[in-house]
């Protein structure tokens, strides 16, 4: 962009997210800072936006976001609004940005589940960046691992001790920890694991539910049905009749 200011003293209609490549400047009602590059910020709809840089051009990533799911996710993820958070845009950002433009201009109409679980981890991702300091390092091994066994064990129950054992950390410690570097518990980051392999399984309309249901870890059918419409809401069979699935 060109040297100068981006400026909407009444906002817009929608939840902004941007982040800034390179050297910038924002204005959240306190007075114009300068801020560095790998910064990002969100503005929730109406909130005044005022940023860009005053005296040389300035390279931004940009994403606008609304309906009632965005609103829902995140307010869940608790993500600082107007204020700068050191990120790293390749890793917090962009991704999803390719994603969602992906899903939206490749596939007509663009299948909703996908277009809200990019959302959802978009959302946790930034969370965890605006939670963390700017010096925090990347993801540790033993949550790595954590990640690798829910993903192996879907099909079985798991339990919050048995996680923690895999991290080798005690119950509570890992959950502060898990939750500190995901934006979401590991109770609800292993049924969000859950709920979205159920939504690609149904896809295939030869698996009846009840497989689907086992396939995920649920022994009961009905419980299975309750939780997903929990999740997506509509239950297993609606969900399966819908477009695009």
């Amino acid at each position: 962009m060109p040297r100068g200011f981006v400026d909407r003293p009444s906002g817009m209609n929608f939840l902004l997210i941007v982040h800034f490549h390179s050297e910038g400047a924002l204005d959240f009602g306190n007075g114009l800072a300068t801020t560095g590059p790998n910064t990002t910020a969100l503005w929730h709809p109406g909130q005044a936006h005022h940023f860009g840089h005053p005296t040389r051009r300035w390279c931004h990533s940009w994403l606008l976001l609304r309906g009632p799911m965005v609103r829902q996710v995140f307010a869940a993820a608790e993500i600082p609004a107007q204020t700068a958070m050191p990120a790293d845009g390749d890793r917090t950002l962009v991704p999803f940005l390719e994603m969602l433009y992906e899903e939206l201009i490749a596939h007509s109409p663009a299948h909703p589940v996908i277009l809200q679980n990019i959302v959802q981890i978009l959302a946790a991702s930034l969370g965890r960046a605006g939670g963390e300091p700017a010096d925090s390092g990347a993801i540790p091994d033993r949550l790595r691992r954590v990640r690798r066994h829910i993903a192996g064990n879907l099909h079985r129950r798991i339990g919050q001790e048995e996680l923690a054992g895999v991290a080798g950390l005690s119950n509570s410690h890992f959950s502060v920890i898990f939750t500190r570097h995901f934006g979401i518990s590991p109770v609800h980051y292993l049924e969000r694991q859950r709920m979205s392999l159920a939504a690609f399984l149904l896809a295939d309309r030869q698996i009846p539910v009840f497989e689907v249901a086992g396939r995920v870890g649920y022994s009961d059918p009905l419980y299975f049905s309750r939780r997903f419409t929990r999740h997506f809401g509509k239950s297993p069979r609606a969900f399966r009749q819908q477009p695009g699935t």
